[in-house]
């Protein structure tokens, strides 16, 4: 398994049923109730809150191409759409598997894969050693605001990103590829704008139960 393939310790937002944040992961299965949530409460913010440069720096390593595919306001970036579909196709016709991103025993040149291994296949044509940091490749890019749009999305809908997702005890291969389709289904604002507001949901939490902590 490569370094950066490893669960990821931040504490996970989406479990509190009295917040906004509680209920966005039960809007997995609904698409529209979830796109009527985030602008009504777009429109109801009270401030906007600015989120950090690299809020997950034991997590995926954001290049500065990344970062500016993180700022895009329009539907999924480049080709993620289409990349993230392809891999949910490559999944169902290759197989899938937890803990690394290929099955190294497999002795075809079409292995098993994870979500992002599966990601990896697609945008560079073969299991390669380490997909996150293939970066002179030609497909790297493309790589890359897949992975990206797949963390924003499993952020608003799960607390997690696509290496804990994948590896969580008791995932299956149909709630992988599911997951997948579902975030190309997503334009890249939505995810965005809801990231910003679970951002100032925590802000707010802090400042009431913890602010006047010695």
């Amino acid at each position: 398994m490569n370094p950066t393939h490893h669960q990821n310790s931040t504490p996970q937002p989406g479990h509190d049923a009295d917040g906004p944040a509680g209920w966005l992961a039960g809007l997995l299965t609904d698409d529209n109730r979830f796109r009527a949530w985030v602008g009504s409460a777009i429109a109801t913010a009270a401030r906007p809150v600015t989120l950090p440069d690299n809020p997950e720096p034991d997590g995926y390593v954001v290049t500065d191409a990344g970062l500016k595919a993180l700022a895009d306001t329009g539907e999924a970036p480049g080709t993620a759409a289409m990349v993230l579909r392809l891999a949910a196709l490559y999944l169902q016709r290759h197989g899938w598997i937890q803990g690394a991103y290929y099955d190294l025993s497999a002795t075809v040149f079409t292995p098993a894969a994870d979500m992002v291994g599966a990601i990896g296949m697609v945008c560079y044509g073969g299991p390669v050693e380490a997909p996150a940091q293939h970066f002179d490749d030609p497909g790297f890019l493309d790589f890359e605001e897949a992975v990206l749009h797949l963390d924003r999305y499993l952020l608003v809908m799960d607390g997690s990103q696509a290496y804990e997702f994948n590896d969580a005890h008791g995932r299956t291969a149909g709630q992988v590829t599911d997951v997948l389709r579902r975030a190309a289904a997503i334009p890249a604002a939505e995810l965005i704008d809801a990231l910003r507001i679970v951002h100032a949901d925590d802000a707010r939490r802090a400042q009431l139960f913890g602010g006047d902590a010695e």
